[in-house]
């Protein structure tokens, strides 16, 4: 038995390669994503309760603020006369 030749890669008689596909991401790499994606979007509610918990304590601040002006002044006062510099202005009205 005769050993046979090895092709070279510029033989023409050699059949061409074809491309390997990349291989498709495995079940555990979309569960880390899925779940990187779930703890930001926990986070990001959270963060949006807080804001409106804040939203809301200022809300209340200024609507407290404009009743008292108008039971200081005898007269209804626009929320809007009182904007964010009448809530933590304390020391200018003394």
């Amino acid at each position: 038995m005769t050993p046979r030749p090895r092709r070279q890669e510029c033989d023409p008689a050699a059949p061409p390669e074809t491309p390997v596909a990349p291989a498709f991401p495995s079940a555990r790499y979309f569960q880390i994503h899925f779940e990187q994606l779930y703890q930001l979007i926990h986070e990001l509610r959270e963060k949006l309760d807080a804001t409106t918990r804040e939203l809301a304590l200022l809300r209340a601040r200024t609507g407290t603020e404009v009743e008292r002006r108008q039971t200081a002044v005898g007269e209804p006062v626009s929320p809007a006369d009182s904007g964010p510099a009448m809530i933590n202005d304390d020391s200018a009205r003394t």
